[in-house]
């Protein structure tokens, strides 16, 4: 998943750097465990990667992240009805945390494994249908850190859109705004596909 992730951000820097959306933008998303765009925001709004326009060489580069995360979850089922409707309707956006004013996006992309490891600290690459929803982020939550530098946290997700719905979990109002509870008459049962790696 290293190097899978490590293509996609040369692919990124190579042709489209325009699919930058500043950190500021977006904010933390629960119940997914990613972000979502501030503001009802759509990344219709913003200069996505469109994917039935890119070539089938650029498309491998994103898909092959997207369908490791699914053989992940389910074993080595097949994936061809996820790729025609990615290839078709696939839109993905990006953000990272090191860039600023002065600096281009490009400076926060994880351009090799040294970089995915200790280099950069966030980055987060959105990837979505009119149906699915995927996800890869790098951070440094929940890692061990060395004496020497930190240890980042890989982690992807796929996800059917309709299961990100109030019916599929519970907010407990009496603690603190945004946790999340799951009472065992009410666990969700659906299973998600996500692949979870710790880097040092």
């Amino acid at each position: 998943s290293v190097e899978l992730l490590v293509a996609c951000a040369n692919e990124l820097q190579k042709s489209s750097l325009s699919s930058f959306v500043p950190l500021n933008k977006w904010e933390s998303f629960s119940s997914t465990g990613g972000f979502k765009l501030k503001n009802d925001k759509k990344i219709e709004n913003f200069a996505y990667v469109d994917f039935k326009s890119i070539s089938d060489d650029s498309f491998s580069v994103y898909w092959s992240m997207i369908e490791y995360t699914l053989k992940f979850a389910r074993g080595n089922e097949p994936t061809d009805r996820e790729k025609e409707v990615f290839r078709s309707d696939g839109k993905a956006v990006w953000t990272t945390s090191t860039h600023h004013s002065s600096m281009p996006p490009s400076e926060g992309l994880p351009l090799d494994e040294d970089d995915i490891r200790s280099n950069t600290n966030f980055f987060y690459l959105r990837i979505e249908t009119e149906n699915f929803l995927f996800y890869v982020m790098v951070n440094q939550l929940f890692t061990v850190v060395s004496e020497t530098e930190p240890g980042n946290h890989l982690h992807s997700m796929f996800i059917k859109k309709n299961l990100i719905m109030k019916s599929n979990y519970c907010v407990a109002e009496d603690k603190v705004p945004g946790n999340f509870c799951y009472p065992d008459s009410k666990a969700p049962s659906w299973k998600v596909p996500i692949q979870v790696l710790c880097l040092r």
